[in-house]
């Protein structure tokens, strides 16, 4: 009886020896089935299967004689324990070539999985890189256009300061050009004011002299008069006669009566004493007295020294006559 129980506790641990090798020898078969080839992994598990099975052998222990005689008995039930652990070590290889199925597929899905979100991620980089490409478009559009405004601004406001200083500048110039002909103008009216009067008072002043030269000269005589004859010419010189109607006091008539009595130039009135002028008042027939009351003398000698009065610059200009 007790080599009986013996031999079932031999027989109990080689059978539970035998599922341990075959589960041990199972996932490591399975984990080297991810690192190398399948036949090297099937080598690898039936070298590590066979070191289990004598490991079992060698440390379950020898049942003795009595094992040894009922070798019949043992040796079935070394075979039904083999059997068992057969069955479970091709379980232990079906499951875990159905795991590395599972994790193939498993793989294939992460990696796809993977290049799907890779791909996605790509898509939205060049969807980002393309948004932003377009917002800095935008940006040198806008940065373009206030340029471009600024640019018209500054040469608008550039050309309304020019506008404004050649307005300033020809404002100014005008009121220099009235200013200067205002100023010349006084300049010129003073100037004639002064040679006017200049020739005037000597006319005045002659005038003032004749008239009462004329008050205090006896009345006219008989005969030929008073006074002495002035020394005529029998026509004018090779240049021409004056214009003695530039003389106030000789119109047309008188000046051709004058040209009848020899007088023909300026310098030949202007030479005329008192006793000259006299006897010219007595002898203009219907112009008595004219000598004396227009001072002919003063203006011929202004007129022959090349002056003018303001009575022969009309009649340069052909008001009187």
């Amino acid at each position: 009886m007790a080599t009986h129980d013996a031999h079932q506790r031999c027989m109990m641990c080689r059978a539970i020896g035998f599922v341990i090798a075959a589960i041990l020898v199972g996932l490591i078969t399975w984990w080297l089935l991810g690192k190398v080839s399948v036949w090297l992994a099937l080598l690898a598990f039936l070298g590590l299967f066979g070191l289990g099975l004598w490991l079992v052998v060698r440390f379950c222990g020898d049942p003795g004689p009595m094992v040894r005689d009922h070798g019949g008995q043992i040796g079935a039930g070394a075979a039904a324990s083999a059997a068992v652990a057969g069955a479970a070590v091709a379980g232990a290889a079906a499951s875990a070539q159905g795991d590395m199925v599972d994790a193939d597929a498993q793989a294939a899905r992460l990696k796809a999985d993977a290049e799907a979100d890779a791909e996605r991620a790509r898509a939205e980089a060049e969807a980002e890189r393309a948004r932003a490409a377009e917002a800095e478009r935008a940006r040198a559009a806008a940065e373009a256009e206030r340029a471009e405004k600024t640019r018209e601004m500054e040469a608008e406001r550039a050309r309304a300061e020019a506008a404004a200083k050649a307005q300033a500048a020809r404002t100014e110039v005008e009121a220099e050009v009235v200013a200067k002909a205002k100023a010349d103008a006084e300049a010129a009216a003073k100037v004639k004011a002064d040679a006017e009067a200049k020739a005037q008072a000597p006319v005045d002043e002659s005038l003032e002299r004749a008239r009462a030269f004329a008050d205090v000269r006896p009345n006219e005589s008989d005969g030929s008069g008073s006074g002495v004859r002035p020394q005529g010419m029998d026509g004018p010189r090779a240049g021409g006669a004056d214009d003695l109607k530039r003389i106030k006091g000789v119109g047309p008539k008188l000046e051709k009566l004058l040209n009848t009595l020899g007088f023909w130039h300026f310098d030949q009135i202007a030479a005329w004493g008192a006793s000259e002028v006299a006897w010219v008042d007595d002898n203009l027939e219907g112009f008595k007295g004219r000598v004396s009351r227009d001072v002919w003398v003063d203006q011929a000698k202004l007129l022959a020294e090349g002056g003018e009065t303001a009575f022969s610059k009309k009649v340069d200009k052909g008001d009187i006559y």
